[in-house]
Parts: structure tokens; C-alpha cells; sequence
């Protein structure tokens, strides 16, 4: 093998590598924790807090602030139930944290600039010992 081609055998081998083990240049998702969020909330702080649960997960137990819940399945054909301000401080929650990844992510693409992930969802919330809400909001 000449030089140049193993120039471009390494070169495409780097591209294939990078593009199978997903490295990019992404900011990560920004993330709190449910501790972080109940002082948040304790704080009187005007703050937004959206669970992205299924309505049957949500009644079995939710935040008692929630303002809202949309699945993260329809989030994109509610964006008028979301605060229009886009630097409206947005904390997004599921049952562990996968679906309000998701969400968050996705917010943040549609131009939210203060939209947080929260860390271990209702799970996490439970085991930290605060109190959940059970039923319709």
C-alpha cells in the first residue's frame, strides 16, 4: 500500500469510528437534579415544570407544581401549551429521565434557551422522599 492510501485508510476509519460511537460537538443536555428542582420550587421562583409521562403514570403520581403534562410523543404538536417566552425557565420530567432527555433536547433545538433535563425523573423524586401528588391535577 502507497503512503497516500493508507493516509486515506486512516482517515476513513477515524470518519467510520467517529460516526458508529456518536461523538459529535453537541452541548450536552443541560441537567438538574430532583434536589436542585424541589429548591427551585420551594423558592417561589417563577419557573415552568412539564412532565412528559403518559396521562396513566401521571395519575398514579406527579409533582404537585406540574403545569402541565404532554407525552413527549405530541410535544411537537403542543408547542402552544408552552410558555411563548423561549427563555422561560422550563424543567422537563418523565418516570427515570429518557423521555425528557428527549424532550429537552428536542426544546432546545425549536430555540428554548433555559430548558433543564431532571435528573432520575419521579423515581429519583419518590426516593428522595418528596411528596408526590396521586389523580388528575
Amino acid at each position: 500500500m502507497k503512503g497516500r492510501d493508507h493516509v486515506y485508510t486512516f482517515a476513513f476509519c477515524s470518519l467510520l469510528t467517529w460516526s458508529i460511537t456518536g461523538c459529535s460537538t453537541e452541548t450536552p443536555t443541560p441537567t438538574v437534579t430532583v434536589e436542585k428542582l424541589h429548591t427551585i420550587a420551594e423558592s417561589g421562583r417563577d419557573i415552568y415544570v412539564l412532565d412528559v409521562r403518559t396521562q396513566a403514570e401521571f395519575h398514579k403520581g406527579h409533582l404537585p407544581f406540574a403545569d402541565d403534562l404532554i407525552s413527549y410523543t405530541a410535544i411537537e404538536q403542543n408547542l402552544d401549551r408552552l410558555p411563548q417566552d423561549k427563555n422561560a425557565e422550563i424543567y422537563v420530567f418523565c418516570r427515570i429521565g429518557r423521555r425528557s432527555k428527549i424532550t429537552t433536547d428536542f426544546l432546545i433545538s425549536r430555540g428554548y434557551t433555559n430548558v433543564h433535563n431532571v435528573e432520575g425523573g419521579i423515581i429519583a423524586w419518590q426516593n428522595s422522599g418528596y411528596d408526590v401528588a396521586v389523580g388528575p391535577k
